[in-house]
């Protein structure tokens, strides 16, 4: 998924990546995808709580289980989700594909 930014955890190279928190924290990514109301437990970890993404407004952005458990044509809808989490609603025409999307 792109939306414009850079996988920070592409070089896992892993099919169903699982990351243990220092894995998680050693990348300490700006932003967090992850599903649907996991953001009140990853950030209230102990260490977690710690990350950028954690302590930056919409730096976890949570989307329906749908969209992220889907390898198909619902990648679509993940990716222009987080576009929107991540820099807002796109405002012209046009503008969405400036973005990344």
């Amino acid at each position: 998924m792109s939306a414009g930014l850079s996988d920070a955890a592409a070089g896992a190279h892993r099919d169903w990546p699982e990351y243990t928190a220092e894995e998680v924290l050693a990348i300490d990514p700006d932003v967090l995808v992850t599903n649907a109301g996991m953001r009140a437990i990853l950030c209230g970890q102990a260490g977690l709580d710690r990350l950028r993404a954690c302590g930056a407004a919409g730096g976890v952005v949570e989307l329906d289980d749908a969209l992220l458990g889907d390898p198909g044509p619902a990648m679509l809808d993940a990716a222009r989700a987080v576009r929107r989490a991540v820099y807002g609603a796109p405002t012209a025409p046009g503008a969405a594909r400036a973005g990344g999307e």
